[in-house]
């Protein structure tokens, strides 16, 4: 059942939902042992968001990654050193629904109100804490577009976790293989 205010989910059509505190996220940021995956069932993560680069996960965990620093395109762009405040946040672990074969601007228009599409650091951050507390890979099948832009403009995707995430970009057109995520946003949460 859709609100009739606002046409959006509730946040029980999503499935469980995981919260990672912060100090939860700290001693997973620390950890040096191997992943084991827990069964495939949280879709939405509420987590500790440090605010941490792109760049300086890819420092902490370049198993995790596609491309290692000195490798990657996106080395020297802005979005992979850009830094945020720590904060908490809602993000879904899954393509929203529908937004397969869309364009960016039409994939926007159909989040529900009081949600966003996430920035690629913010996307990263939240799938590499899923995966560091539960095992699980998220992504894998389907790009997840974010709202950042490379310098020349393009915007930012990440997905295939299975060889490693990966950081990619494309024109905005739409694609059978790349839809949006959503994030909550803060007055949301």
């Amino acid at each position: 059942m859709t609100c009739f205010i606002c046409g959006c989910l509730p946040l029980s059509s999503y499935g469980p939902m995981t919260t990672l505190s912060k100090s939860q996220v700290t001693a997973l940021l620390k950890k040096e042992k191997k992943v084991e995956p827990k069964a495939k069932e949280p879709r939405l993560l509420e987590f500790y968001d440090p605010g941490h680069s792109i760049n300086k996960l890819r420092e902490m965990f370049p198993d995790f990654f596609h491309s290692k620093i000195g490798e990657g395109w996106y080395d020297n762009e802005d979005f992979a050193k850009e830094k945020d405040k720590p904060q908490m946040r809602k993000i879904s672990l899954d393509i929203v629904e529908g937004s397969l074969n869309k364009t960016f601007e039409e994939q926007k228009k159909m989040l529900p109100k009081g949600q966003e599409v996430p920035t690629a650091r913010v996307l990263i951050s939240a799938i590499l804490l899923h995966y560091l507390d539960s095992g699980e890979k998220t992504f894998e099948e389907h790009w997840a577009g974010t709202c950042t832009r490379t310098a020349h403009g393009n915007l930012v995707n990440v997905g295939g976790v299975a060889r490693g995430l990966s950081v990619v970009y494309w024109g905005a057109d739409a694609g059978p293989d790349a839809g949006v995520a959503s994030l909550w946003t803060s007055s949301e949460l």
